[in-house]
């Protein structure tokens, strides 16, 4: 049947032989046959008036939101189900349900993923310490880590529920052995907060850590205040003696699982001697503990004074020193401005000014932290260099990258979870180079930062209406890469721009001036509209404030619009 001859070149990916591109041709496979097989899917596909046959790039597959998942059976070719998972509900809203007809590939799927990224199972011991999903009959995640530990054949591994104390005397049992087998603590956040709050000696536990591998799960499930992953992170790291927190990421209507190994600052840290890394009092929120574990000779802890952290980099760079200061955008910017003119830009400092919690996005912590003008600020100072990466892949690369980079640079990036869509490895980003994630002839979208990942929802709902979309990446607004956008705007003839910035001074300023002045089009700005922010969660801001897709549609048919008329 069709249904076995995918799963079997799914398998085939595996083999060394298989061409690159492979990849793409099968996921188009895929798509086609549930478009053609998945009632739900099929139904959805003819309200968006989506072709299946004339879907060439996976870019333009339309996902079928979750909610449907709550609300009806998705099954394709109808096969018969073998068993139903359910998620956790931690919204307190219905569930959804994803019926799996094959249980053998789903865990071959779930296995292959997990070896790839850390090696045979029959290489650890499993400690799951899983209490709110082993309470439930239907949980995926308990399915597959049930099923790892069966691939162990270890008699050491298996799951905790409340038992604290048995779970911390196998781990000192497991510490006291001479092996060289690793040891995976796997748990949902909440129990593993629990556990390194409990009391419970673990000083025994820098005995594994070179074995150990603690991940988390996500989720307080209700049982804890909710905490910011880095606040999590540095809890855990503490406790347990080890250097960084894994992340597991399920999907189980995709068979799919996600996980996340390290940071980009640490790594470097390990190749380039001259990185030294700066904070004011935000160790924790910048993810540089275990930067500072391991270099705690190259980490200088400047306190609440940006401006003398600020300068203490600039000086630091008559060394040889290459200093990456860290703190919150708008620390790194409108407080010490002055400092930034005076002492690195003019003076052409090698200083990597990294700027987190930056936008909108920031959310509660509200309009006095919600810093909106940085971009202009910075892109205005001779020989700055400023890059606005749009997802975890790309800032990682980019704060490896700007080490060999020459000249000041400011690196501004969010706070919020994200969808991560970059290349893992970096290699799509290059400095000063525009990255076209999709390309059309009706209308160009040039976007940075947290909006880009709202451009290419845009597109998929404009391409679902028959509008040609290209999508640009403008992560590094300066040095700006004029050739690339006045190539696509002799194409499409208009543009939009979209930040999450104010509009006044912004990147769409830039596109705009390269447009006046090169090939006048009409141009369409999104971003704040000269305001400040407010408290909020990060979607509701982006929502009221217009930095969403649907204001991206509706400024993408205006923009066509005025071309036309």
């Amino acid at each position: 049947s069709i249904r076995d001859e995918l799963k079997s070149a799914v398998i085939q990916l595996g083999d060394a032989s298989v061409r690159p591109h492979d990849f793409e041709e099968l996921a188009l496979e895929i798509f086609r046959f549930q478009a053609a097989t998945n009632f739900i899917y099929k139904e959805y596909l003819s309200l968006l008036n989506v072709n299946s046959t004339k879907i060439n790039r996976i870019e333009k597959i339309p996902f079928l939101p979750i909610q449907f998942f709550k609300h009806h059976k998705i099954v394709s070719d109808a096969a018969p189900t073998q068993i139903v998972f359910e998620s956790s509900g931690t919204t307190g809203d219905s569930t959804s349900k994803h019926l799996v007809s094959d249980l053998p590939f789903y865990e071959y799927i779930s296995q292959r993923i997990f070896e790839q990224f850390y090696g045979s199972l029959s290489e650890f011991h499993i400690l799951a310490l899983l209490p709110s999903y082993l309470e439930r009959n239907n949980s995926s995640l308990v399915y597959m880590v049930q099923s790892f530990i069966y691939r162990t054949y270890s008699k050491e591994s298996g799951f905790y529920l409340k038992n604290t104390s048995e779970l911390v005397h196998q781990l000192r049992q497991l510490s006291n052995q001479n092996s060289r087998r690793k040891v995976l603590l796997i748990g949902v956040t909440f129990a593993l907060l629990d556990l390194a709050e409990s009391g419970e000696d673990l000083s025994f536990m820098h005995n594994l850590k070179n074995r150990l591998i603690v991940m988390e799960t996500g989720g307080m499930k209700g049982r804890r205040k909710e905490l910011l992953r880095e606040e999590v992170h540095e809890i855990l790291t503490s406790a347990f003696g080890i250097e960084k927190i894994h992340s597991e990421y399920g999907m189980t209507e995709l068979l799919s699982q996600g996980y996340s190994k390290g940071d980009g600052i640490f790594e470097l840290g390990q190749k380039n001697p001259n990185v030294v890394a700066l904070t004011a009092d935000l160790a924790g929120s910048l993810k540089l503990n275990a930067f500072i574990k391991a270099f705690p000779e190259r980490f200088i802890q400047c306190g609440i004074a940006e401006a003398n952290m600020i300068g203490i980099a600039a000086g630091l760079t008559i060394g040889g020193k290459i200093p990456y200061t860290t703190t919150f955008a708008g620390f790194s910017t409108g407080r010490v401005y002055d400092q930034i003119r005076q002492s690195v830009a003019y003076s052409d400092k090698n200083v990597k000014i990294c700027a987190s919690h930056a936008g909108l996005t920031l959310g509660e912590d509200g309009a006095t932290h919600q810093i909106l003008e940085d971009i202009g600020l910075m892109k205005m100072l001779p020989g700055m260099t400023v890059i606005v990466p749009c997802d975890y892949n790309q800032t990682k690369a980019a704060t490896k990258m700007i080490a060999g980079y020459e000249g000041p640079v400011y690196l501004r990036f969010g706070r919020p979870k994200w969808p991560n869509f970059t290349k893992e490895d970096g290699s799509d980003f290059v400095i000063g180079k525009a990255q076209i994630l999709a390309e059309g002839t009706d209308v160009t979208i040039v976007a940075c930062g947290h909006l880009v990942w709202k451009s290419i929802e845009a597109a998929k709902q404009l391409e679902a209406e028959g509008i040609s979309v290209e999508v640009i990446n403008l992560h590094t607004i300066k040095p700006f890469d004029e050739a690339a956008i006045i190539k696509s705007l002799k194409k499409t003839g208009c543009v939009v721009t979209a930040e999450e910035h104010n509009v006044i001074g912004g990147m769409g300023d830039v596109v705009a001036q390269a447009a006046a002045k090169h090939y006048p089009v009409p141009v369409e700005f999104i971003g704040t509209q000269d305001t400040f922010g407010e408290s909020g969660t990060p979607t509701q801001l982006l929502t009221k404030y217009g930095l969403d897709a649907v204001n991206i549609v509706a400024a993408a048919k205006k923009v066509i619009a005025r071309r036309k008329a």
